[in-house]
C-alpha cells in the first residue's frame, strides 16, 4: 500500500484553511463528492495556507489503518481490504517579524493567528495537480480535512521568521470539487 504524505515541496500543492465547515461536510457520506462553491475558496475566513506553511515539517499521513480480511466464495484466496483509514499530521506554520518592530507581524501571521491555539477544529482544503501559485479556479478537486489542533510548538527565532509546528488530530476527510 502505498503512503500519503502531503508536502508542500515540489509547489504542487494549494492548501486553504477556513474555521467555517463546508457545506454538506457533516452529511455527506465517506465516499461522496463535495461540491464547493467558489466563493468559498476567497471567501472571509478563508488563509491561503500554502504561503505560510514551510516544507520541511508540513504533513498530513495516514497512521496505521484497520484491515479487513476478506475472500471470495468460490476461492480459497484471502485478502486484506483497507478499513476506515485515520490521519494525523503537523502544520509547520511560519510566523514573519516585522522589520521595524523585529516582533511578529501581526498583519501577516494569519495562519498562526487562526490555527495557533488548542483545540481549534478547522478545514484543511488541499487541492491536487495544478501549481501551488495557480488561483483556485471552477473545476479544481482535491480533499478537505477536518482537523483538531494540539498545543503548538514554538521553535527558536529565524532570521526572518519564527516557526510553530502544530500537530494535528485529522477527524475525517472528503474529497470536494470546486463549482460556480
Amino acid at each position: 500500500m502505498s503512503k500519503l504524505i502531503w508536502r508542500v515541496a515540489d509547489g504542487r500543492e494549494r492548501i486553504g484553511t477556513t474555521l467555517t465547515m463546508p457545506p454538506g461536510y457533516d452529511t455527506a457520506a465517506e465516499k461522496d463528492v463535495l461540491s464547493i462553491p467558489l466563493t468559498t475558496m476567497s471567501g472571509t475566513g478563508m488563509v491561503d495556507a500554502s504561503s505560510y506553511l514551510a516544507k520541511a515539517g508540513t504533513k498530513l499521513q495516514p497512521t496505521a489503518s484497520t484491515k479487513v480480511t476478506e475472500g471470495v466464495l468460490n476461492s480459497p484466496v484471502e485478502f486484506e481490504l483497507p478499513g476506515l483509514k485515520k490521519f494525523e499530521g503537523n502544520f509547520s506554520v511560519l510566523r514573519p517579524f516585522d522589520v521595524d518592530t523585529d516582533d511578529i507581524d501581526a498583519t501577516l501571521d494569519v495562519l498562526f493567528t487562526q490555527i495557533g491555539e488548542d483545540n481549534i477544529t478547522f478545514y484543511a482544503y488541499k487541492r491536487l495537480g495544478k501549481l501551488g501559485t495557480v488561483p483556485w479556479a471552477v473545476g479544481d478537486e482535491g480533499y478537505v480535512y477536518e482537523c483538531l489542533t494540539d498545543v503548538a510548538i514554538e521553535q527558536p527565532e529565524q532570521n526572518q521568521a519564527t516557526q510553530a509546528t502544530v500537530p494535528l488530530s485529522v477527524i475525517s476527510r472528503r474529497a470536494f470539487k470546486i463549482t460556480s
